[in-house]
C-alpha cells in the first residue's frame, strides 16, 4: 500500500508518500505442484554460489530477488540444475523464485547470504 510519513526538522514539516510492496510466498493458484516440491536451493545460508536443483522442466525461469523486490539475476528457459554466482551480493535475505513453464506454478524459496 501507500503510506505517508511526516518528517519534521524543527522548523518545517514535510510529508512524503512511500509505496511498499509485499512479496508473496505462495504459488499463484491452489493446484498442488509436484515439481515445486522437488526443487531445492543449496547451500542455505550461502556465500559465493547458489545451486538450484531438482525436478526442473524445460521452460522454467529462475529469478534471484532481493528483499526490496529487485531482480538480481535471471535464468530463462532452463531445463536442468543451475548455479548462480552471488559472491558480489551483500549479506542479507534474498528469494529464489522458480517459475515452471506453461503456467504450471511457481515456488519461492527464501535464502540467506552470509
Amino acid at each position: 500500500g501507500i503510506y505517508v510519513a511526516r518528517l519534521y526538522n524543527g522548523c518545517d514539516t514535510t510529508y512524503i508518500s512511500i509505496r511498499l510492496g509485499v512479496f508473496p510466498f505462495t504459488t499463484p493458484n491452489s493446484i498442488h505442484n509436484i515439481e515445486a516440491d522437488e526443487v531445492n536451493v543449496s547451500p542455505n545460508p550461502f556465500n559465493d554460489e547458489l545451486i538450484i536443483s531438482g525436478k526442473i522442466s524445460e521452460g522454467t525461469t529462475i529469478r534471484l530477488i532481493d528483499a526490496f523486490g529487485r531482480e538480481i539475476a535471471i535464468r530463462k528457459n532452463v531445463s536442468a540444475s543451475n548455479t548462480i554466482s552471488v559472491a558480489h551480493l551483500l549479506a542479507g535475505v534474498y528469494f529464489v523464485e522458480v517459475w515452471f513453464g506453461d503456467d504450471k506454478g511457481r515456488k519461492v524459496i527464501p535464502v540467506i547470504k552470509n
